[in-house]
């Protein structure tokens, strides 16, 4: 009888195992979706344009993220070359409150070749200045990606940086058009910019969830 018992506890304890097991999974295939949000009081936007500060809002948005852990990692692209700090274990990892994560981003040129940036979300609270040169004229942009995201993927969140170069001709002289709804638009992953279009200096956040 004893060892029936015990035959029955190591069922329920491998089917519960299998069942989290299971659970787990099907919160990491789940979709996760990015929504934006710019600001929309006309106050607040004239004194940010007076004081030369962006600001962008995102929304991640995916069935089963409450409580799941996070990492937001930055990525320098510097003259084409990557960068990345926070993916390491000694980056700052976050909990999810809810379904749904809410960033806020700020960002502000200090210098000709360098910009404070700033992050905040789930309690957590980011702040670092990254070399982007200013002549690119860089903003917090839009990560829009024509593909399907799930909690096992690295998803960009948000860009500061210039947009696409477009080179036309008036009056019989060559002039370059940074055409930045074009670049967000394309729906192209960050890693892709340099080479693709030449850009060579920003930075982008993406988040990464752990397995659990």
């Amino acid at each position: 009888m004893k060892q029936f018992l015990t035959t029955i506890v190591c069922i329920l304890g491998l089917c519960g195992m299998q069942a989290a097991k299971a659970a787990a999974q099907e919160r990491a295939e789940s979709s996760i979706s990015l929504e934006y949000k710019m600001v929309e009081d006309r106050d607040l936007y004239r004194l940010m344009d007076f004081l030369d500060v962006y600001r962008l809002d995102v929304k991640v948005i995916g069935e089963g993220l409450k409580g799941r852990e996070f990492r937001v990692v930055t990525v320098t692209c510097k003259d084409s070359v990557f960068t990345e700090t926070g993916r390491e274990r000694s980056g700052i990892i976050v909990s999810a409150d809810s379904d749904t994560l809410d960033f806020i981003f700020f960002a502000r040129q200090t210098c000709p070749d360098t910009v404070l940036l700033s992050w905040t979300g789930e309690g957590a609270v980011y702040k670092n200045k990254l070399p982007v040169p200013q002549f690119t004229h860089p903003i917090l942009m839009e990560t829009y990606s024509d593909r399907a995201y799930t909690a096992k993927d690295s998803i960009p969140i948000m860009a500061y940086s210039t947009g696409q170069p477009l080179e036309f001709e008036m009056n019989g002289e060559k002039q370059t058009f940074i055409h930045y709804c074009g670049l967000r638009d394309a729906k192209v992953h960050p890693r892709e910019w340099p080479a693709k279009y030449g850009i060579k200096d920003f930075v982008y956040f993406y988040i990464i969830f752990p397995e659990e």
